[in-house]
């Protein structure tokens, strides 16, 4: 009888601890943050671009480039055609705390967002000026991507508390 009462107890315990997501720690690492903001509002935003540089900008705001911080065509047609602020330097960890990798839960049905992503907003991570990290956002559907940051996308999903960023960009 005691052993039972023993595995009931357990039981009740193990059962009222809360299943949280796990996180995974990641490293970001960089010296400089610089945020570049596409104005798709403007007509403006092709102005001066060859027909090959227009493609590569529609790419950047609606589709998965750069596929690399290497791809130095993309990210010279995003220097050249956005508005462009160096975050304070004083603001740096809070911008990467507004960013995390969660496990993600098979059980738990995944939010679908309600409209197609522009990235109009990305924040490129340099160290020695040399591109670590980029991440695309699009603040209207809650979306990102991200460049040279290594998880397993498969277990993890990159995170972004967008309204926290969004105050501090």
């Amino acid at each position: 009888m005691k052993y039972f009462q023993i595995i009931i107890f357990s039981i009740i315990i193990f059962s009222c601890i809360e299943n949280k997501k796990e996180s995974q720690s990641f490293n970001i690492n960089y010296d400089k943050i610089d945020h570049y903001h596409l104005n798709t509002e403007t007509s403006k935003i092709y102005n001066g671009l060859a027909h090959k540089e227009k493609e590569i900008l529609n790419e950047i705001l609606y589709s998965a480039s750069p596929s690399s911080i290497n791809d130095l065509t993309a990210i010279n047609i995003i220097e050249s055609q956005s508005e462009k602020k160096t975050i304070d330097s004083k603001f740096n960890s809070e911008i990467v705390k507004s960013v995390s990798l969660h496990e993600i839960n098979q059980n738990e049905e995944q939010p679908i967002t309600s409209c197609e992503p522009i990235y109009r907003d990305i924040l490129i991570f340099r160290k020695e000026n040399k591109i670590t990290s980029i991440i695309k956002i699009c603040f209207d559907c809650s979306e990102n991507q991200v460049l040279g940051i290594n998880f397993d996308s498969s277990k993890y999903f990159f995170g972004v508390n967008y309204k926290k960023l969004k105050k501090l960009l």
